[in-house]
């Protein structure tokens, strides 16, 4: 049997059926009447499978709003800015890209309103990698798309992945029938803190720092310090950028965004030795998710390698002014949980 080769309104009774809780001895003699093939219980599943495949159903955990408003409550924060879904681990990763992706949507269509182009910055790593896609993919189903300006942030860090660098993003939007500006980011993935502002000058990033002051709408994830599998760890545990290494623990390196430390209160800024090559500091996150009409979203997904929960490096992030750097924040309930600790009586 080819299950491909099923038609949508075959596929279409089989899940309605099922889900319907439709005694299988049923769905099985119903089917083999329509389709005129017979079939056995044991060929119902692969049928479920291929209707997922075409996009008929998908599994939506729902939100936590008894942890949304308690971090609300707890943190002095607006309404809607945070949402936890029901998931645990690396099986919650995709659940909460696609929820990441939603909010990108409805804030792409609000600045869309006031502004000719949308320009939004996308870090790196698995995590946007996957905000992306979903992205791209519910756009493909929007009647309109407003103007999008695409800018990678930081260049790629992992070599035997390099799906994970942003300007591979890209790729995700060129089957849209919109109008789409790209800009790249040709710069080194690490170079030395004096060589910072120079590089910054070559031909290929210049370029890309010029137009991040057009960027309204920034994505990007997040690592903490404790994660061996984050990206600027494994980085900087190799050769000659250990020393860095062994001063950001030091110094109480807590966790990085766009590849730029900080601890329990503010960024980690060294004089020597190297550094990651990004368009934005943690301040200017700071105060790009401060202005009207500006927003970074943060993705506070599991670890996509361990699904080690990133709660711990959350945690400054949504206590300290000098770090709050994000205007929307997306993560799981176990992410949620850490984040409470210490500050939640009831947690």
């Amino acid at each position: 049997m080819r299950y491909r080769d099923m038609g949508d309104n075959q596929l279409i009774s089989v899940c309605s059926d099922f889900l319907d809780e439709v005694p299988m001895q049923k769905i099985v003699k119903r089917f083999t009447a329509n389709a005129g093939e017979p079939i056995t219980r044991e060929n119902v599943y692969p049928l479920l499978r291929e209707a997922r495949k075409r996009g008929f159903f998908e599994v939506h955990p729902p939100p936590d709003h008894s942890l949304q408003q308690r971090i609300v409550d707890i943190f002095r924060l607006e309404k809607d800015c945070v949402t936890v879904l029901r998931t645990r681990g690396k099986d919650g990763l995709d659940y909460v890209a696609r929820e990441t992706a939603k909010v990108l949507l409805r804030l792409i269509y609000e600045v869309g309103a006031t502004r000719e182009r949308v320009h939004i910055g996308l870090g790196g790593g698995a995590n946007v990698m996957r905000v992306a896609r979903e992205l791209a993919a519910l756009l493909s189903h929007e009647a309109s798309i407003p103007k999008l300006g695409l800018h990678a942030l930081t260049s790629g860090f992992d070599v035997k992945r390099p799906q994970t660098a942003p300007v591979m993003f890209f790729g995700f939007f060129d089957q849209l029938s919109a109008d789409i500006e790209y800009v790249g980011l040709f710069a080194q993935a690490i170079v030395k803190q004096g060589q910072y502002k120079v590089v910054m000058k070559d031909p290929g990033v210049l370029e890309s720092l010029r137009s991040a002051q057009d960027i309204d709408i920034v994505v990007t994830s997040l690592a903490s310090a404790q994660d061996n599998d984050g990206e600027l760890t494994h980085f900087l545990n190799v050769g000659r950028a250990m020393p860095v290494l062994k001063t950001l623990k030091q110094r109480g390196w807590v966790g990085d965004v766009l590849y730029r430390p900080y601890d329990r209160t503010e960024p980690i800024m060294l004089a020597r030795g190297e550094r990651a090559s990004s368009i934005f500091e943690l301040s200017d996150l700071v105060e790009l998710a401060a202005k009207p009409n500006k927003h970074v979203v943060l993705i506070g997904a599991p670890c996509n390698r361990c699904g080690r929960p990133k709660g711990d490096a959350l945690r400054p992030l949504f206590r300290e002014k000098r770090l709050k750097l994000w205007s929307h924040v997306g993560m799981d309930m176990e992410a949620a949980h850490i984040l409470l600790e210490g500050d939640d009586p009831a947690a």
